[in-house]
């Protein structure tokens, strides 16, 4: 398998605060004010972390003089304001990512092969579209919509009257934006959709895969699609004309008259190397926080397939990409308990030397056994392999062309074993077998030795190492607080993943 990660990253700051100053002057006797001049604050633009200096000149008047000076100042009132967002336009699906495209520049290494770094597409990527409702165009770059408060300068732009590429290109208030192309004609009452396109008067038959619609006007191979009738995660397998295309999977029901809805992607590292800096993303402009006085960013990340050295870093540069300091991460030697002299008996009761430091909820996973070069037919649950060192029945098996969820039932030494099931296909393959079936999680812990599964193995041993881990996990929302040392005018932020070379099979993640 391979370890993968998703992300989605945005930041939010506040805008800094402003300290006014006003000097107060007590003086006892009703005669003329007193003269004050040469006021000076430091900093001149002082946050809520820094010691404010103020500094003035003040002379009694004449025949006066002056007992007290009293300084007395506000806060004023904090701004909050996003100063970086992406949602990244799907630009390439299928090879490697460049960098470019996205709302935002990227600096992209991916030194140990090609596809390491690349957009994902999925329908829980945490990228809905953005639909813009009562929108008017004129022939030329100016919209009008009933809000434009979800939009964000790059965004793509799909509906009527959009030419297939367009972008936000600026946001003049909360009703007006402005496009990087004009539109093609006059309109309004318009639904427009941005960071994804909206289908309509689509048609699906039950059992096809083929869709037609209105326009398939800003779709993309690989786009997922969700609406009625349509199965579950399916993506666009092919786009036949303007105005049909075909799905990953058939509809489960035949309609017409629909409204379908195509999501942009996120970001995806796979496979990689042991080496964090092999395989990252760097913003390619400087984030200006320097007058911020508080900060957050935010990010959506997913992994899956996490083994052995994998992990990822979110890093900051608070000078422009020479000094990086890293602000969250996962890894697998982080978020694992390894557990030694462990017994499965087929039942979900576990027994090991410890349980510390389970928790309900974590994966549990034994050493992998990679069987290569082993060949399958079509219809025919026996694999022939020339070394089945360390496989044992009960175990589960994960390769191209085998079934979800295959079972070994039956072995014949180094010449073949027989699955629970049928192989999908005809091949020479490489397999993974595993005590446990990939999602197995542990329901409860009994004692300082036993802990239960939330499913039963069909594999019975003993004297085993096991591995409990939270590092392999859906989407979850990180949030980091930008410290002061974090923010400057020059802020750049830096995405890191570490895998290893992948071998066959390499799932898919979801």
């Amino acid at each position: 398998m391979k370890p993968s990660t998703r992300l989605i990253p945005q930041l939010v700051t506040n805008v800094g605060v402003m300290i006014t100053a006003f000097i107060a002057i007590m003086h006892t006797a009703l005669l003329a004010a007193p003269t004050i001049s040469a006021i000076t604050r430091s900093p001149a633009s002082p946050t809520n972390n820094d010691s404010v200096t103020v500094t003035a000149n003040v002379q009694p008047s004449a025949g006066s003089a002056i007992s007290q000076v009293q300084l007395s100042y506000g806060t004023g009132g904090g701004t909050t304001g996003t100063v970086f967002r992406e949602t990244m336009n799907a630009t390439q699906t299928a090879a490697s990512w460049t960098g470019t495209g996205a709302l935002n520049p990227w600096m992209v290494t991916a030194l140990r092969a090609a596809g390491d770094v690349k957009q994902k597409f999925g329908n829980a990527n945490h990228t809905g579209p953005i639909v813009l409702t009562n929108c008017t165009t004129n022939g030329n770059t100016q919209v009008s919509c009933a809000s434009t408060a979800a939009l964000w300068p790059g965004m793509s732009i799909n509906g009527t009257n959009i030419s297939a590429g367009t972008k936000v290109s600026s946001i003049s208030n909360a009703t007006t934006f402005i496009l990087s192309t004009s539109a093609t004609g006059s309109g309004s009452a318009l639904s427009l959709t941005a960071a994804g396109v909206t289908l309509t008067n689509c048609s699906t038959t039950g059992g096809s895969p083929n869709v037609s619609c209105a326009s398939t006007t800003g779709m993309m191979v690989g786009m997922g699609i969700t609406g009625t009738g349509i199965a579950p995660n399916p993506s666009v397998a092919s786009i036949t004309d303007a105005t049909n295309f075909v799905l990953s999977a058939n509809a489960n029901t035949g309609a017409s008259g629909l409204t379908l809805t195509g999501s942009e992607c996120g970001l995806e590292f796979s496979s990689g190397s042991v080496n964090y800096t092999d395989t990252m993303i760097a913003t390619t402009n400087a984030i200006n926080t320097g007058n911020a006085s508080a900060g957050y960013v935010e990010f959506y990340v997913r992994t899956s397939d996490f083994v052995s050295n994998n992990g990822w870093t979110m890093q900051i540069s608070p000078d422009g990409g020479t000094t990086w300091n890293t602000r969250a991460s996962e890894s697998y030697a982080a978020n694992t308990v390894s557990l030694t002299n462990c017994t499965l008996n087929a039942t979900t009761t576990v027994t090991c030397a410890s349980t510390t430091g389970l928790a309900a909820g974590m994966t549990v996973q034994g050493a992998t056994l990679r069987l290569l070069n082993c060949g399958t037919t079509n219809t025919n649950a026996t694999v022939n392999c020339a070394d089945t060192t360390g496989l044992a029945v009960g175990m589960y098996l994960n390769g191209n062309g085998l079934p979800n969820a295959a079972r070994v039932i039956s072995i014949v030494p180094n010449t073949s074993f027989t699955m629970s099931a049928n192989a999908n296909a005809t091949g020479t393959v490489s397999i993974l077998a595993n005590y446990l079936n990939a999602n197995t999680t542990i329901s409860s812990i009994t004692n300082g030795t036993t802990f239960v599964l939330g499913a039963a193995p069909v594999y019975s041993g003993g004297g085993l190492a096991l591995d409990a881990t939270t590092i392999n996990h859906g989407y979850l929302l990180k949030h980091y607080d930008l410290t002061a040392a974090d923010r400057s005018g020059n802020m750049k932020l830096r995405f890191q993943f570490s895998g290893y070379v992948a071998a066959n099979p390499a799932r898919i993640p979801l």
